[in-house]
């Protein structure tokens, strides 16, 4: 109706006035006048706007949304706002130039690695992300996206080595400055990185990161007692992530007892420290729970409760795993060389799991004998230290 009027009658609805709290938040500028803007300002404004869209990953659809529309006419009523169009032609105009510059960044580039993923997004969309990794002239570790590319079909091998070949052809990197392909122990992924070795020489290196990953997953999926408690877990979290009355209700019970108030953390099959993350939280808030569950309005909940044994477990289990995250933060570093830390972290990693353990349930000295035995095996510290002597 109110469009209706809007449209038709205008003299019906008449103008909104503003109010003191608009004009408190947007006050009287150079900016604020009917008159229209010269075309460096206009241009100028329709490039903040850009920076804003591409910057802050927002819908291009957004400049045509009346509350955008109101807000532009308000603080720069002498702009005429540019459509979807535009904006979207102004965006692929930086992306052009921003291919001429990293072109002229490679071009200089002496050696450098790539590392090579699939991906599939929300939408169940493929991608492939190809990033190029060099130290500069300042001797400053510099990574940069070579692209992100819809990855239609059948992702083999042959189609994933495809996919980085003619990344390279798009762009001013010869395969002679390569010297290695990163990625993960996916079979499709080796078999890419055996082919892209074979054609050109690159040594295939597997991704550290993601050998940790799965050598955490196969040591809690061989370990009951973990996998128990991860599912109990996520249960206790999911209570307070699906109703916002429990979430106030165990906030107001933190402040009651004097705590910062923090909220449940859920964690993601792709990110074991997220499962560490989830527990170390959780043990946090096992007081403020305790007090939540107490209450007589909770008495269903109440089999959601970690019980002692699970918490005994818990603490255990973090205490464990702290060295890990902390290997994992250190080998996901962007800013400074890690493939030289990978070996010295794993190893020190793996003697903290083997050794001691009087401290520890006999349900965690399995898992952590297990975990020990799994990054061996990944990481081949067998043959490492075998190959050093």
């Amino acid at each position: 109706m109110r469009t209706h009027l809007n449209k038709l009658h205008p003299q019906a609805v008449g103008k909104p006035k503003e109010s003191d709290g608009v004009k408190k938040f947007f006050p009287t500028t150079s900016l604020t006048t009917n008159k229209p803007l010269s075309p460096a300002s206009s241009a100028s404004v329709t490039d903040r706007i850009v920076d804003w869209v591409t910057a802050d990953l927002r819908p291009i659809s957004i400049v045509c949304d009346d509350g955008f529309l109101s807000l532009m006419s308000h603080v720069c009523p002498g702009y005429s706002v540019p459509s979807a169009t535009h904006i979207t032609s102004k965006i692929r105009e930086r992306h052009s130039a921003g291919r001429k510059e990293l072109a002229a960044i490679l071009d200089s580039v002496q050696f450098c690695s790539l590392t090579t993923d699939a991906w599939s997004s929300r939408a169940t969309q493929a991608y492939n992300t190809v990033t190029c990794h060099f130290v500069d002239s300042n001797w400053d570790l510099v990574s940069c996206v070579l692209e992100t590319s819809q990855f239609p079909g059948s992702h083999t091998g042959a189609h994933i080595a495809e996919k980085v070949s003619e990344c390279l052809s798009s762009l001013p990197l010869p395969s002679s400055k390569v010297v290695a392909i990163v990625h993960d122990e996916a079979a499709n992924a080796v078999l890419a990185g055996s082919n892209l070795e074979l054609e050109f020489g690159w040594e295939s290196v597997l991704c550290s990161a993601h050998l940790l990953q799965t050598a955490i997953r196969h040591a809690v999926q061989n370990s009951r007692p973990v996998q128990k408690l991860l599912g109990a877990g996520r249960r206790l979290v999911g209570h307070f992530k699906h109703s916002n009355q429990a979430m106030e209700q165990l906030g107001q019970r933190q402040r009651q007892l004097g705590h910062s108030v923090l909220r449940p953390i859920q964690d993601v099959a792709t990110r074991w420290n997220s499962s560490f993350y989830m527990l170390e939280r959780l043990l946090k808030l096992k007081l403020p729970l305790h007090a939540f569950f107490e209450d007589s309005s909770q008495r269903r909940c109440r089999d959601m409760m970690l019980d002692d044994r699970q918490w005994q477990l818990a603490d255990e289990f973090v205490e464990v795993m702290r060295p890990l995250e902390v290997a994992t933060t250190l080998l996901g570093g962007q800013k400074y060389c890690t493939s030289s830390l990978v070996l010295p972290a794993i190893v020190s990693v793996r003697d903290t799991l083997a050794g001691g353990g009087n401290n520890f349930t006999a349900a965690v000295n399995d898992f952590r004998k297990d975990l020990a035995s799994e990054l061996t095996k990944k990481f081949k510290l067998d043959k490492q230290q075998a190959s050093s002597r």
